[in-house]
């Protein structure tokens, strides 16, 4: 998310610390443009959230514009992804911030914060995901940042950040928080200062591990990083170690500045990706956010390497309708 008093990122890298990545940009001849997508996706937005399902990827995101009506995009291929038609579905009556989309059965689930820090549940009134919502449920009066965490075993909980904690909470069903707020994660790593927010959780291989920023989103000491889940309760402390960070920096070399609050998503290839937001300013105005996709790639323990923010042109992930077969190998 975030408004005038949360947010930006830390330490400045070298181009050449994307050495990981070359192969995307580059290791193709002369590459098709078609073969080929740029970053950013999306100005004038932030936060994002994409999801890939039904052969379609899936995004939404914080408008800095002031819309008050929480939009989706959906465009088969990730190169047409941030010019699909915006659809409104649902006028949040003021402004909101990190909407996040997930199905349950037929319908759909929008997640969302209402400025400044109520998290509500929206509902589809169809199947379709960029049909129209009614309002659900108020699940917090207390933070923002709102995530779904889904365990093998049906689960449910609830992840959400009151500036100083990342929180869990068990919920009953898609609409409904079923226990108190547990904090598993607080500022204790020195690159660690302003806020702690914007979980995200995803799997890896069998492995679970929550995304998290840190810092002031407008400023250079805005990060990112990851908590890994060591097995048992996850609405217990214990569960989490948190990895030593930060994970993800900006790169203002490549016209990057404060990136963070990565989102992670699968590819049609099955691969692992993260879109985040970034500056392309360094003045901090909400105007110059824009919002950006690249690669994990992952160490011979299964954590996440997110490395530094890229700008270059990238090839488009491994089944996409205009990308050709890439091998996992080129990009893990």
């Amino acid at each position: 998310m975030k408004n005038n008093w949360r947010r930006g990122s830390l330490l400045v890298l070298a181009l050449s610390s994307l050495w990981p990545f070359a192969g995307l940009a580059g290791a193709q001849t002369a590459p098709r443009k078609a073969l080929m997508f740029y970053n950013p996706i999306l100005t004038a937005a932030a936060d994002p959230f994409i999801t890939y399902t039904n052969g379609k990827y899936y995004l939404l995101y914080t408008d800095v514009s002031g819309n008050k009506s929480i939009t989706v995009r959906s465009s088969a291929s990730l190169a047409t992804l941030g010019t699909a038609p915006a659809l409104p579905v649902y006028d949040t009556g003021g402004f909101f911030e990190s909407p996040e989309l997930f199905q349950f059965g037929k319908l759909w689930y929008i997640y969302y914060t209402q400025y400044p820090n109520t998290v509500k549940a929206l509902e589809s009134d169809t199947d379709n995901p960029q049909g129209t919502y009614h309002f659900k449920a108020t699940l917090t009066t207390n933070t923002y940042d709102a995530d779904l965490l889904k365990m093998p075993s049906g689960a449910l909980y609830l992840l959400s950040s009151d500036l100083n904690n990342i929180f869990i909470q068990p919920m009953s069903n898609p609409y409904t928080v079923s226990g108190g707020q547990t904090s598993i994660a607080h500022r204790d790593q020195d690159w660690e200062v302003g806020v702690i927010e914007a979980p995200n959780a995803f799997w890896h291989h069998g492995q679970l591990f929550i995304l998290y920023s840190a810092g002031n989103y407008n400023k250079d000491n805005y990060a990112a990083n990851a908590l890994r889940f060591n097995g048992g309760d996850p609405a217990k402390p214990s569960a989490w170690s948190k990895l030593p960070g930060p994970l993800f920096t900006e790169n203002p070399a490549g016209g990057i500045w404060y990136a963070g609050v990565p989102s992670a998503f699968t590819s049609p290839g099955g691969l692992d990706w993260f879109a985040y937001s970034d500056y392309n300013n360094p003045d901090g105005a909400d105007a110059h956010r824009s919002i950006l996709v690249q690669p994990m790639r992952f160490d011979s323990r299964n954590n996440p390497i997110l490395g530094t923010a890229i700008p270059l042109p990238l090839s488009l992930p491994s089944g996409d309708p205009t990308a050709p077969a890439i091998p996992a190998q080129r990009i893990r």
